[in-house]
């Protein structure tokens, strides 16, 4: 298939199919996700059936949340979180424009197990 028989699309397309805003289509593109092509005015197009691809991973890949979100969850600060992916409770499903992100499945079994508090020194009876 050559490229002029291919359906392209422009970076504001390309967000409306994947629902993100149109300045992450470019970050997405920096980071390797998706390959742009160029025009003669050097501006970024899309294949329209690599997009597609992507929304549907991202959408197999389920909803993403922040470390902040995963602490709003459990009422902890996001700090926490982090120990949390240092123990193997919690593992990120990768990073984006906002940080570290965890699929919110992943959260929802966690809340199952009890969250670890803070160490504390037993105490004497």
């Amino acid at each position: 298939m050559t490229v002029e028989a291919e359906s392209l699309l422009t970076p504001s397309e390309a967000a409306a199919v994947l629902g993100i805003p149109p300045g992450e289509v470019g970050r997405l593109a920096d980071r390797g996700q998706l390959s742009p092509l160029y025009t003669l005015g050097r501006h970024r197009r899309y294949r329209e059936a690599e997009v597609r691809d992507l929304a549907r991973r991202r959408e197999e890949q389920g909803e993403l949340l922040t470390a902040s979100e995963v602490a709003g969850v459990f009422k902890v600060h996001r700090n926490s979180v982090h120990r949390w992916v240092r123990l193997g409770l919690l593992v990120p499903a990768g990073t984006g424009s906002r940080g570290r992100l965890y699929r919110k499945a992943d959260v929802e079994a966690l809340s199952g197990v009890q969250a670890p508090g803070p160490v504390t020194e037993p105490t004497g009876a």
